[in-house]
Formats: C-alpha cells, structure tokens, sequence
C-alpha cells in the first residue's frame, strides 16, 4: 500500500521472485521516494529503502545489477542495495544495456536546458562516449546489434518536441546517418528493421499528409509509409510492435 500516502512512480521491475516497486516523495508528508521490495507470489513487502531522488526513467535489472535513474544514474546490488557506481547528472532518462555498454540520454550536470547521450562502462559507469543532443527533452535511445538510435532535440516556440531521429554506432558514437527533415515526438520502437514513432514528414508537399503515425527504414533513415489517420495522436507513447501490426493509443478522428 505505499505507506498509504505514497504513490506509485513509473513501472514496476519484476525480477525473479520479486517485484520493485518505486514510489514518489510523499506530497502530503515528508515521507522521501523509495524502492518497495515485494513478494511476486504475494505482495508482502520484503524490504524498503529510501532514495535521494524521485525516478525519472525507467529503472533496469540486469545480472543482479539494479540501474536507478533519479536525477543521477544508480548502479546497486539488487538484493543488498549496496552501490556499485554512481553515474552524476542534473536528469537522467530511462537507460538501455547491451553486453557491457550501457546508454542513456541525460541532462548533464551544471546544465539546465541542454541533454547529452552518454555511453557508459556498465560495470565502472565510466564514460566510453558522449554526444551532444539538443535541449533539454530526455528521450530513451534504443540499442539494435551495434546501432543505436536516438533523438536530437532543436526544440522551439511550442509546447511539443521537436525532436530529429539519428542513429549511431554503440562501439565509438560514430553517426550513420541523421534526419534534420523528419521531426519525432516520441520515442521510437523497433522491430524488424523499422523504426515506429508519430512525426512530421516535413519535406512533404501535401501539407495534410505530413503528419502521423510512421514506418522508417532503419538502416537509412528513409520515411517508408506514414499513416495520416492517426496525425492528432502526438502522445503516442507506449507503441507496441506485434506479428499483426502497430498498436497505440490515439486522439482518432478518422471515420
């Protein structure tokens, strides 16, 4: 139950038999964020600790490793909460691991309307590569093989991301390719060589078909379809990617 007063913050992390559970700081009590340890079969809270900050990503286990971003990126023993690392930012997203690397798109620290992605050592949290990616909207970058895609925010007058997709590789950073013409406002999933996101096709002439719902080729960055039916659904987040399709949620006004 949280302490009564607490709520949930962002998704649960099931591992093994146990579930984490990451609260908010109390708003009607002095009560700080904290990890909630329950019992997978039951629900009975096995154990509770507190946290210097609220989440603000998603947090990931990995070999018994629990990476925590909130504010700064935490790397802890899963069972004993010991800290491995501690990776220092002023706001942290939502990280991505392949094998020994670890992703993730961060305000760094000193800094207030500007992101990087950084790629980090997983066992060390020592800082392999970093890109410079716009202001101060945090994305969460993708990992393909050795490719990793991600978003560079330009930012602008209006309330709305105005993100543009590129992809690099995981190895040094290296760009393989960077879309300035095609604006993302969420979050991309991949699936079968193909990138999902809602955006703006901006080279486009037919200005009523310049936004919605789009399939890109992910090896090139080529917009391959866009579906117009869904153009007022901007907060399409989460999109999930099955054997018959795209699904999401969506302001659909189409007939």
């Amino acid at each position: 139950e949280l302490d009564r007063v607490l709520n949930e913050a962002g998704t649960p992390i099931v591992h093994g038999d146990k579930v984490y559970v990451f609260s908010e700081e109390g708003f009607i009590s002095d009560l700080p964020a904290y990890i909630h340890v329950l019992d997978k079969q039951t629900g009975k809270l096995l154990d509770k600790r507190e946290l210097p900050h609220d989440i603000s990503g998603t947090p990931v286990i990995i070999d018994n490793t629990l990476f925590v971003p909130a504010k700064n990126l935490y790397a802890l023993n899963a069972e004993t909460f010991e800290v491995q690392w501690v990776f220092e930012a002023n706001g942290m997203g939502t990280p991505n691991i392949s094998g020994n690397r670890l992703v993730v798109h961060a305000i760094p620290t000193g800094q207030s309307i500007r992101s990087a992605m950084y790629c980090l050592d997983v066992g060390t949290g020592n800082i392999i590569w970093k890109l410079d990616t716009g202001f101060d909207t945090i994305w969460s970058p993708v990992i393909v093989e050795n490719v990793v895609f991600g978003i560079y925010e330009e930012a602008s007058s209006f309330p709305f991301a105005n993100g543009r997709p590129f992809a690099v590789t995981l190895s040094d950073g290296k760009q393989l390719w960077f879309r300035d013409d095609v604006r993302i406002d969420n979050s991309p999933v991949y699936a079968n060589g193909r990138l999902f996101f809602h955006g703006h096709d901006i080279n486009r002439t037919d200005t009523d078909n310049k936004v919605g719902l789009m399939g890109m080729n992910a090896n090139t960055g080529e917009v391959l379809w866009l579906n117009t039916a869904f153009r007022y659904g901007s907060q399409l987040t989460p999109l999930v990617v099955a054997q018959n399709g795209v699904f999401g949620p969506s302001y659909y006004r189409g007939e």
